[in-house]
């Protein structure tokens, strides 16, 4: 739960600031609250009492990170954002993120269409959840959503 949170938090940040977090933080995770609260800061490398180890080589992880790509839209934290600033209830948000399938849908109708709140009530009032399994060709789906 604690990792869960935390990577939230951190995710949220990145989006919103297109950087990482600057402040370094031990954090502790408040089980009653279900949440991250933050202990101290770091400044310096020492607090860490970090030791270098000589026998293995030093890997800058941030180009490493700079070469991943990654389609955030498709996260569900992303997806139900767009959903929910789309002026869907929240509930109904989650019906959507709960599913890869449905997720993965609703992101492809809505890339073409850009109306979250008319997506998810036409696919919501039209397909079971058991019927996204059988979807073939999304983009008979995109052109029919075009005609409405």
């Amino acid at each position: 739960e604690a990792l869960i949170e935390e990577v939230g938090k951190q995710l949220n940040y990145f989006l919103e600031h297109k950087k990482f977090r600057p402040d370094q933080t031990t954090v502790l995770f408040d089980a009653d609250l279900k949440q991250t609260k933050t202990m101290r800061k770091k400044e310096f490398e020492a607090d860490y009492r970090f030791i270098s180890e000589p026998d293995l080589p030093f890997v800058n992880i941030k180009d490493a990170i700079n070469t991943i790509h990654v389609d955030t839209s498709a996260l569900p934290y992303a997806v139900e954002r767009i959903l929910i600033k789309g002026g869907v209830l929240p509930q109904d948000a989650k019906f959507f993120t709960a599913d890869a399938l449905r997720s993965e849908t609703f992101v492809s109708i809505n890339n073409a269409i850009n109306e979250p709140s008319f997506v998810a009530k036409t696919l919501t009032n039209n397909l079971k959840p058991e019927d996204y399994v059988s979807i073939k060709n999304i983009n008979d789906f995109i052109e029919v959503f075009s005609l409405l």
